[in-house]
């Protein structure tokens, strides 16, 4: 899975008036929207846009988010944090500014762009039980678990299929038509706001990872204590695999579910030796014959049809938690039907929770 790009050059598709405002207005860009200074962009202008949870340095460029954005995370790197936020009744996600601004042209490599202008992805802060001690990083033969937020997908989502070519464990060449995105089935789960954690066995060599280490093994470590709760190094014992999961509960994220104590959900299975996920087919069959006792993330859904339009996904995903009646969730993670070397996968992220979210 590519990384998230945090800061992208965005064409401006379209510019709304809002209400009673008359030094702001709405910039639409792709599936997302921001405010900005009335008449600073024009449609078609290319701006860049900096996503949310991006942490812009401490420059001039940014002081005028010092109020509302200032964040020190964990290791004390200091900065601006971007989350979703409502002005004058709008929503507006993450931050577009002009290019001559920035002292940018546009020909920039975007890969490098985040780079360039000192933009990291903000972490909070995490518990000693979490932290652990690193005894590598995270595994370069596993994905890290990231999802593609459903907004920088619209063009694949609602847009046209096309044809890829790939080559099989064989090295047979295979050619397939992907349908565009919309038209697929997918698996609806929810997504868990916690601590990402795989856990994994290769050649006989168990490891216990968080979202970018892989840990030293502690009794006293959180992601530890459940896959020792579970005895998962035994049960994975001759298999190459990798499971991962949400830790959530206490002391994790703010415990935004209120949940008691610390559990993992499991959301994913990777094949080592094939170098795959599982289907989720196949997944719930790995789950029954090795692993029964371990939670899996809320289903929602299988074999679903995606809505019509962007909205309508967007308004889908809100909703109260599974894991929590009481509580907002976190959003949903729609997953192709199926099974193949290429699947296709994103998030929704809930805005009502989103702009609840405190951190």
């Amino acid at each position: 899975m590519s990384e998230r790009k945090l800061v992208t050059f965005r064409e401006v598709q379209a510019i709304c008036p809002i209400e009673g405002a008359d030094m702001i207005e709405l910039a639409c860009i792709d599936g997302w929207q921001c405010v900005t200074k009335k008449g600073e962009f024009q449609v078609g202008n290319i701006a860049a846009y900096f996503e949310v949870d991006s942490l812009l340095p401490i420059h001039p460029n940014y002081e005028f988010l010092r109020k509302s954005s200032y964040k020190k995370m964990g290791d004390g790197t200091e900065g601006f944090r971007l989350k979703s936020i409502r002005l004058k009744g709008e929503l507006s996600q993450g931050l577009l500014l002009p290019l001559a601004f920035l002292g940018l042209t546009g020909n920039e490599d975007e890969n490098n762009l985040a780079e360039l202008l000192g933009v990291i992805k903000y972490e909070p802060p995490i518990s000693a039980e979490l932290s652990g001690i690193a005894k590598g990083n995270f595994p370069s033969f596993i994905p890290k678990t990231d999802q593609e937020r459903v907004q920088n997908l619209t063009g694949k989502l609602w847009g046209t299929g096309k044809t890829i070519t790939y080559f099989d464990a064989d090295g047979t060449e295979v050619v397939k038509e992907i349908p565009a995105a919309v038209n697929r089935k997918y698996e609806i789960s929810e997504k868990t706001d916690g601590s990402s954690c795989t856990l994994y066995q290769k050649d006989g060599v168990f490891g216990v990872c968080s979202r970018n280490l892989d840990l030293v093994e502690d009794d006293t470590n959180s992601f530890w204590k459940i896959a020792n709760k579970y005895n998962i190094k035994e049960k994975l014992r001759g298999i190459n695999v990798a499971l991962q999961g949400e830790l959530a509960g206490e002391s994790i994220q703010g415990n935004p579910y209120k949940l008691r104590g610390q559990e993992l959900y499991l959301f994913d299975i990777y094949d080592i030796d094939l170098a795959r996920y599982l289907s989720p087919q196949e997944r719930t069959d790995f789950v029954a014959n090795h692993i029964p006792e371990i939670k899996t993330v809320p289903i929602l859904a299988r074999d679903f049809d995606l809505p019509d339009t962007l909205d309508e996904l967007l308004a889908f995903v809100q909703g109260k938690s599974a894991l929590n009646p009481t509580q907002e969730r976190e959003g949903l993670v729609f997953k192709e039907e199926g099974v193949g070397r290429v699947r296709f996968s994103f998030k929704g992220i809930s805005n009502k929770y989103l702009l609840k979210a405190k951190d």
